[in-house]
């Protein structure tokens, strides 16, 4: 059996809502405008990547999308980590902590470990 981490899903499909605009009123309600161009650069490119903006319902466990791109986000962390400079790593320490807690609570709600 192939490891769910390592499954491709299927090729989006159109959906219900756009994400991008709950996305960047929830940064913004964090106080984190500064991240709403970045959010917006990447919609685009999966616009371009897809033809859609990402949409709800479109196909795809999106719990399990989020999964594998912070198992991503894990590996180029600590690969940035083992190219930088030492006096350079101590400032992602907090990163890889924050994305392998993240991993594992998605992983646990992935399995059904914890309450919905």
């Amino acid at each position: 059996m192939t490891n769910p981490a390592a499954t491709p899903q299927p090729a989006p499909q159109p959906g219900r809502q756009v994400v991008l605009s709950e996305a960047t009123r929830y940064v913004e309600f964090m106080d984190c405008s500064e991240l709403v161009p970045d959010l917006i650069a990447r919609a685009e490119e999966g616009k371009v990547k897809y033809g859609t903006y990402l949409m709800t319902m479109n196909g795809r466990d999106a719990r399990m999308d989020c999964y594998q791109e912070l198992l991503d986000g894990l590996m180029y962390i600590m690969q940035a980590m083992l190219e930088l400079p030492e006096e350079e790593v101590h400032h992602l320490v907090r990163v890889r902590l924050y994305l392998t807690m993240s991993v594992r609570w998605l992983k646990a709600i992935l399995e059904e470990k914890v309450a919905p």
